[in-house]
């Protein structure tokens, strides 16, 4: 028969309970907490996240019981596994957010999702936080005055305390609590009575005093002072520098023996200048007395209002905390920082095995630490063999089946993704990504430089993976798009290139970043003074990008476009516009590249238009033989009714000259007198009909025959028309073809067609 609170309430009991409650009704999630000291602190908190939806009960977790404490909370009342989104556990991180993992609590604290932690040392931290000291003597004394710059104060007994607390810290990771335990630390950072006129000097007198025990621990320990350093820069990374190293001491040393004392002696001086202003201001004894009176019951303990003290919201771990309720208020669970990605259960699970087997290695009589060291070890392979197993399933079971669905579908794009080996790619990172969120697991009892190497390398693996991942992927996407009509002319591979330098660019620094262990916004921003030197190397890419931008904005330039820059001997079609080159495929089937930037700076000449309207202009002359030029006789022109093309025009023009001439009462006996018909008036007309006839003429587009300027080569005669064909060769057919029948017939009209005179002509005249 269930006889605590513990037996029979659990996440899973308050979700049930949920269900036969009203639909309206709010969920109830109980928050366990330590002792009843806390509860103040954790309904505020957890009240800001109260709505129509849920609602928040704080208690401690035994109905039987007055224990408390974090073991009460954790182990011996509570299973963690009965936490869930109904039951939640809110604790003091103490030393445990610091270790991250190094002991069965901190991994408890750190790794479950339904325990929320200070991540200071305590709650008493926070009501010690050093901006609203000042407002707790006010509060307390009803005087406004600064005496003393908290902040500062507080500030310099972090950094004087900081290297010795690193020292405690690191035994305290090596589950060595009796070489340096922590009520030895904090005899060494007491504080001693404060003179309010001298504040300082307490500081000082603790300085020598830490100082000396200092250069003890690293004269006794010197192998280990790496250690220590590297371990101050891990703990950097969890909020812990030089300058707020008391919000992760001890709470209540910081409360008793620091901050107690600094308000006592300051609110002591605060009620005395209160009180001697009252007795200054007052008129008389009677009034003295009764303000003194009303000032006396107005007043609060120090110590009192110090644990009342609200005026920590504004301190960054407050802040993460209240991230971690709102994250399990919309999601039903916090973030780990190892697991993230993990379940919780699963790694409960590996947690519980590893404990099992170091249980019965103890039994079988082997020593704890090569206990620790075998489970250490064994949970090391066991990690590899999971990567390893993940990694061949993943490879040579999903794969397959992803390729077999891959060829039933209809759709060629996801051929394109499989082929280009993006799944692949994607399928390597599974290994590195098990071993990195895995390792803190067999790597928690050792050295952080250990674990830290081989995360550090696995990321990196991740990294380069990953960024070979976006390669493909962004390959595969260009090689989809390039298919595509509409967007087969566009510059699209220079576009991806661009891309492809940004993303390994970003990659190498963060490469780099890992293994200096910098941020990689440090890099940049050195990088930054660089700004004018990367320029330089990567000017031609930075000029290509923007002419490409330019070549496609403005619609100058496309793949397969035919284009003449015989400057740079270009002449023939764009087969490729990548990030540094244009490449053109000229009639004789060389190629010539042309940086991107010159297209854009110097002139050339495209023939897309031609391609893109409905015909392609021939523009070409025959000189005529100005001597061969005459007036057209009636045998002529009878010659010329015969032909089918002129035979209308020539009756139509003849009775316009017929009646001009005999309206005018011309003289026909003289040639110069009226209108006359003349043979190379006809001829013109006959090529323009001739032009007209041919099916391959564009009829829509300009059709023409003009006489040009005559010149000593004789009188040019223009056709000037659009060839409906527009591929090359069939062109020159067309053209050619025009050209010899003007030629042949030129003869039928008495004309001559003029060329300058050869060996053979002088040859004939001279015999």
């Amino acid at each position: 028969m269930a006889t605590s609170l513990r037996h029979n309430l659990t996440s899973a009991y308050l979700d049930a309970a949920h269900k036969f409650s009203s639909k309206k009704g709010r969920r109830r999630i109980v928050a366990y907490v330590e002792s009843y000291d806390d509860i103040a602190f954790w309904r505020t908190l957890l009240a800001e996240f109260e709505n129509e939806e849920r609602y928040f009960q704080v208690m401690l977790p035994s109905a039987t019981s007055l224990a408390k404490g974090k073991k009460m909370v954790l182990m011996n009342t509570l299973n963690t596994t009965e936490l869930g989104r109904s039951l939640i556990a809110c604790v003091d991180s103490d030393y445990d957010f610091l270790l991250q993992g190094a002991t069965n609590v901190s991994r408890k604290i750190n790794r479950n999702p339904y325990i929320f932690q200070t991540y200071g040392y305590a709650i008493e931290n926070f009501h010690c936080f050093a901006e609203s000291l000042h407002e707790v003597c006010v509060q307390a004394t009803l005087n406004d005055r600064h005496i003393l710059d908290f902040p500062a104060f507080l500030k310099r007994y972090s950094q004087i305390a900081y290297p010795l607390f690193l020292w405690n810290v690191w035994f305290y990771r090596r589950h060595d609590t009796h070489t340096f335990p922590m009520y030895d630390f904090n005899s060494y950072v007491r504080l001693q009575e404060i003179n309010l006129r001298h504040p300082y000097s307490v500081l000082d007198a603790m300085q020598r005093t830490v100082s000396a025990k200092l250069s003890e621990m690293e004269t006794r320990f010197p192998q280990y002072i790496e250690d220590v350093d590297r371990l101050g820069e891990e703990l950097r990374k969890l909020g812990l520098v030089p300058d707020n190293t008391y919000l992760y001491m001890q709470g209540h040393h910081i409360m008793d023996c620091v901050v107690l004392k600094l308000l006592i002696p300051v609110c002591t001086v605060l009620r005395r200048e209160r009180e001697q202003e009252i007795k200054r201001l007052a008129e008389h004894s009677e009034q003295f007395r009764n303000e003194l009176t009303g000032y006396e019951n107005s007043q609060v303990n120090v110590s009192v209002m110090l644990k009342k003290n609200s005026g920590y919201k504004n301190l960054y771990l407050y802040q993460w905390l209240k991230e971690d309720i709102c994250e399990f208020s919309r999601t039903g669970k916090t973030l780990t920082p190892y697991l993230y990605f993990i379940p919780h259960i699963l790694y409960l699970t590996i947690m519980d095995i590893l404990k099992n087997i170091d249980e019965l290695l103890i039994s079988w009589g082997t020593a704890p630490s090569l206990a620790d060291m075998l489970d250490q070890f064994i949970a090391f392979v066991l990690v590899l063999i999971v990567a390893f197993l993940a990694d061949v399933i993943c490879r040579n079971i999903l794969l397959k089946v992803v390729a077999h669905l891959i060829r039933k579908t209809k759709a060629t794009w996801d051929d394109i993704v499989f082929d280009r080996k993006v799944l692949i790619h994607l399928s390597r990172m599974v290994a590195p990504v098990i071993i990195y969120v895995f390792i803190p697991v067999a790597f928690a009892e050792t050295s952080s430089s250990t674990l830290g190497f081989i995360q550090r390398v696995c990321l990196i693996y991740i990294l380069i993976t990953f960024l070979s991942f976006i390669n493909s992927f962004l390959k595969a996407v260009y090689a989809v798009y390039s298919e595509k009509e509409q967007l087969r002319d566009r510059p699209l591979k220079g576009m991806l290139q661009t891309v492809q330098v940004i993303l390994w660019f970003v990659g190498a620094i963060v490469v780099v970043s890992i293994l200096i262990d910098k941020s990689p916004l440090s890099l940049l921003a050195g990088l930054g003074a660089s700004a004018a030197i990367l320029m330089l190397v990567f000017k031609d890419s930075i000029m290509g990008f923007v002419s490409g931008v330019q070549l496609s904005a403005n619609d100058m330039l496309k793949v397969g476009d035919w284009i003449a820059m015989p400057k740079y001997g270009a002449d023939g079609t764009v087969i490729e516009v990548t990030l540094n080159t244009v490449k053109v495929r000229n009639w004789d089937n060389t190629i010539t590249t042309i940086p991107p930037y010159l297209l854009v700076s110097d002139s050339f000449q495209n023939w897309r238009g031609m391609r893109e309207r409905w015909g392609r202009r021939v523009k070409r002359s025959i000189n005529i033989d100005m001597n061969s030029v005459r007036f057209c006789t009636p045998e002529m022109l009878d010659k010329y009714r015969k032909i089918r093309l002129l035979k209308d025009y020539v009756e139509q023009t003849e009775a316009v000259i017929e009646e001009y001439n005999k309206k005018h009462h011309i003289d026909n006996s003289v040639l110069v007198n009226g209108r006359r018909q003349t043979n190379l008036g006809v001829f013109r007309a006959y090529l323009t009909a001739y032009l007209k006839s041919l099916p391959d003429v564009n009829k829509e587009l300009t059709c023409m025959v003009r006489q040009l300027q005559p010149t000593d080569h004789g009188i040019p005669m223009e056709l000037y028309f659009f060839c409906a064909i527009k591929d090359w060769v069939p062109y020159e057919g067309v053209q050619a073809d025009v050209f010899d029948h003007v030629l042949a017939i030129i003869p039928e009209f008495d004309l001559q067609v003029f060329q300058s005179p050869s060996g053979r002509d002088f040859q004939r005249v001279l015999s």
